[in-house]
């Protein structure tokens, strides 16, 4: 009978989660996209990342909030997304999606399993009731560790499904993006940004009104020095254009997941998937050579 502690490896060596290669243990990336940040539609699989939070009970697609997907089974969104939400778990998740009024064969659906919240942040996660599939409609993003003003990580964009100044509306609920500029600190104007730190963005077209992206959608940057957008910053509310920053949440996103403690990725530290991921392979091939110490 094999000893307890080698069943414990064994447990450990092999992923709960049986998705985690189909996402090539890499986030931030957009397969499908060469063109960012028009300030118009996106094109389809722009937002890899992006999920829609819906009710069901709601009218039309029921969509509600924006959020980010940052693992197979956790999706990061905005805690006030669910003020009175009694029974989460008939909530859903789409992902993949461009048009929510007809979302296509590249989307997944999700139901949600569990909420979590943060006591003092204005962020939430969502576990889903089964892992999602990444392709090229459907990427993980990454999380930034980085100050309020990220260094290397230039430019920022915005993307949603919430309605925006000066367009009209229809029937259809088609995805947009828009690229922003961060602002320093002290030229935050938004309501909660006295009382904590924030980031601010401002459109970098003018004339074109108020960032009015979904609650919860995120604030993504791109590195400079790769392929790779990271999420810096988590839509506090729809108008202001006021961002809870990553770094402040990133630790709490390892803990409520229940990971090991690392760093949830940032340009330098690995993102949270590469983090499992290598620990998995660590831990199969210790298992390899307690079977075969000769090699």
């Amino acid at each position: 009978m094999a000893p307890l502690w080698l069943l414990v490896l064994l447990a450990l060596a092999v992923p709960s989660w049986p998705t985690w290669d189909t996402c090539d243990g890499t986030c931030g990336l957009r397969p499908m996209a060469e063109e960012f940040g028009s300030g118009s539609g996106a094109v389809p699989g722009a937002w890899p990342g992006l999920a829609s939070i819906q009710d069901p009970h709601r009218a039309g697609s029921g969509h509600v909030c924006g959020g980010t997907l940052i693992t197979p089974t956790w999706v990061l969104t905005a805690a006030r997304c669910f003020p009175r939400a009694r029974n989460v778990s008939s909530w859903r998740v789409v992902l993949g999606a461009w048009d929510l009024s007809d979302p296509g064969p590249e989307a997944q659906v999700r139901q949600v399993r569990r909420l979590r919240e943060h006591r003092d942040l204005d962020v939430a996660l969502l576990e889903l009731e089964r892992p999602v599939e990444c392709s090229d409609f459907v990427q993980l993003g990454c999380v930034s560790e980085a100050g309020p003003r990220p260094g290397g990580l230039e430019p920022c964009y915005i993307g949603g499904w919430g309605s925006r100044e000066g367009v009209s509306q229809d029937t259809r609920e088609v995805l947009w993006e828009a690229q922003v500029r961060l602002l320093q600190p002290e030229l935050c104007n938004g309501a909660e940004a006295a009382d904590s730190p924030q980031v601010c963005v401002e459109l970098s077209q003018r004339g074109s009104g108020t960032c009015q992206v979904d609650t919860g959608g995120p604030l993504v940057c791109r590195d400079r020095g790769s392929e790779h957008f990271w999420l810096v910053g988590v839509t506090s509310g729809a108008r202001g254009c006021v961002f809870t920053p990553a770094w402040r949440f990133s630790h709490w996103i390892l803990l409520t997941m229940g990971t090991p403690e690392g760093t949830p990725g940032s340009p330098g530290p690995e993102p949270l998937n590469a983090v499992l991921l290598q620990f998995f392979s660590v831990m199969r091939d210790l298992l390899r050579f307690l079977r075969d110490p000769t090699g």
